[in-house]
């Protein structure tokens, strides 16, 4: 018998079933992390353990699917309830409070100014500071 924890994607598995979750959504979740991993991987040419990474990362993906793979924002609200809760349950980290991330919403505003940033106007959308983007947020 062997002590090797079984592999992390499996393990997100055996959350979403322990936890009576569709099928349906069992797949696209394990699917948007598998996503993610291989993004990072081919941003660096090798692969990297979700534990070594964290907010920055799951933000930078995030962008990236608006940005480049131009996702709706329902989408986007999607790859992020699965990174979370895949960080929250299986790597043990909450990212709730760390992700500051472009809303699907603001893109066609940017495109059309290029000049924005986007975090002013997250910013000025919650009254200053430094805004945490919800998925409430992101589908406003």
């Amino acid at each position: 018998m062997s002590s090797n924890p079984p592999p992390i994607l499996e393990q997100f598995r055996a959350f979403l079933r322990r936890n009576h979750y569709a099928l349906t959504t069992e797949k696209n979740y394990i699917d948007w992390v598998n996503r993610f991993i291989r993004y990072h991987a081919g941003q660096r040419k090798d692969w990297k353990h979700p534990s070594a990474m964290g907010a920055i990362e799951v933000e930078a993906y995030l962008n990236d699917l608006v940005m480049r793979w131009n996702v709706s924002a329902s989408t986007q609200k999607q790859a992020l309830c699965a990174l979370a809760l895949f960080y929250k349950n299986v790597i043990a980290n909450d990212l709730s409070d760390q992700l500051t991330m472009l809303p699907a919403s603001l893109k066609t505003e940017l495109l059309q100014h290029r000049s924005i940033d986007p975090r002013s106007k997250i910013e000025r959308r919650h009254k200053g500071g430094n805004a945490v983007i919800s998925p409430i947020d992101i589908a406003a």
